[in-house]
């Protein structure tokens, strides 16, 4: 009978350990549930020695009804509590998936749209480029990064983009231009359009800017 208390005492434990197991696999929180089944492991463990006892034989054992009761209910508690966080993790681990996934379809959206698409910030520094936009002026968008419009084009136009970019972050409205520009190429017509970009406390926090070639349809007028 004692060999029956204690198994039974000790398989939740172990049950709750295989479960806290699992989630070890879970990207980002292996460090906490590897912590987590090493406790249960050892609870486990403490259990199981007093079985072994009473399986070899050992007539100095004796068995602490008590003890095990409150073993017992503890070890169903861990086991009730790590069946019921299970889900909630891996409902975690499938959003964070499907947030990578998104993510890097709009960095590949961003870098392979068909229009010139340049971030700036409140200073007009370069936040980031597009590949076409940093291709107008013959680079790559890692080559703009950090620079200046006065590091980039001629005063004269930096001082109209600088002002642009002001007048956008005092707007609600997208802000409409359309410039004939001296590009590396040849002079080339884009109509462009200047946006404030807000964060999620409503606070400005650049401008963004999508330029469209429009050279073709000019030429046609």
């Amino acid at each position: 009978m004692d060999r029956i208390h204690h198994s039974m005492f000790g398989s939740p434990q172990l049950t709750a350990t295989a479960m806290a197991f699992r989630l070890i696999r879970l990207k980002g929180h292996q460090t906490i549930w590897l912590l987590v089944t090493s406790a249960l492991a050892l609870m486990a463990i403490r259990r199981i020695l007093p079985l072994y006892a009473l399986v070899s034989g050992d007539a100095s054992f004796t068995l602490d009804l008590v003890q095990e009761i409150i073993g017992l209910a503890l070890s169903l508690l861990l086991l009730i509590a790590i069946l019921s966080i299970t889900p909630y993790f891996v409902r975690i681990q499938q959003s964070e998936g499907a947030l990578r996934e998104s993510e890097e379809r709009f960095r590949h959206l961003y870098a392979s749209a068909g229009v010139g698409i340049g971030y700036y910030s409140p200073e007009g520094v370069v936040l980031s480029y597009n590949d076409l936009a940093a291709g107008h002026i013959n680079g790559k968008p890692e080559d703009f990064v950090g620079k200046s419009l006065y590091e980039l084009f001629p005063k004269a136009e930096a001082d109209l983009y600088s002002q642009r970019i002001r007048a956008s972050l005092d707007s609600d409205l997208p802000q409409d231009f359309v410039d004939q520009i001296n590009l590396p190429a040849g002079k080339r017509f884009f109509h462009s359009t200047f946006t404030r970009v807000l964060d999620a406390k409503k606070s400005v926090i650049g401008v963004q800017v999508v330029s469209t070639d429009i050279t073709a349809l000019k030429q046609t007028e």
